[in-house]
């Protein structure tokens, strides 16, 4: 995160695309605790053999905010229709 954050390039590739630099920076500056405990919970949770670590965890950290948000809405959604909720 650090890397990608003070980096002097105009754009970052993530997911295969070209993001500017400083909307990078914005967005990873947005992320909090919980945000870093997803992604930690999420590279634990992943296969061993990965090639790029670089560029999988610029990938979560990126995806973070949404990728919580889709886990919290289908968890409560499993909840309401189980008849937990």
């Amino acid at each position: 995160m650090l890397s990608k954050g003070c980096s002097s390039q105009t754009h970052i590739r993530i997911n295969g695309a070209g993001v500017p630099a400083q909307k990078v920076r914005e967005e990873l500056l947005k992320l909090n605790d919980l945000h870093i405990r997803f992604v930690c919970d999420k590279l634990m949770h992943m296969p061993t053999g990965i090639k790029n670590m670089d560029a999988v965890c610029l990938n979560l950290l990126w995806n973070a905010s949404l990728d919580m948000e889709i886990e919290s809405t289908a968890a409560f959604n499993r909840d309401e229709a189980a008849g937990r909720i």
